[in-house]
């Protein structure tokens, strides 16, 4: 249980870069994903999956690094 807290801080870290990356991104792929189409609603939904997805996936990480089984060494 030593290097959870560092393995915690490091997904915490890494999903924040990737969130503020995505943000930013984030108009881009609405234009891309809708062309045509403008609005807020559209941004604000696919920037809202968008944030949901990327949390679910450093979780996933998060869990399996902490849980993995240790190898006799």
């Amino acid at each position: 249980m030593k290097g959870t807290p560092k393995t915690a801080l490091t997904h915490f870290f890494t999903w924040l870069f990737f969130a503020v990356i995505y943000f930013f991104s984030s108009e881009g792929i609405t234009r891309i994903l809708f062309h045509g189409y403008d609005g807020v609603e559209l941004w604000l939904g696919v920037l809202g999956i968008g944030q949901i997805l990327i949390f679910l996936v450093v979780l996933v990480s998060l869990i399996l690094s902490i849980w993995k089984p240790k190898k006799n060494s």
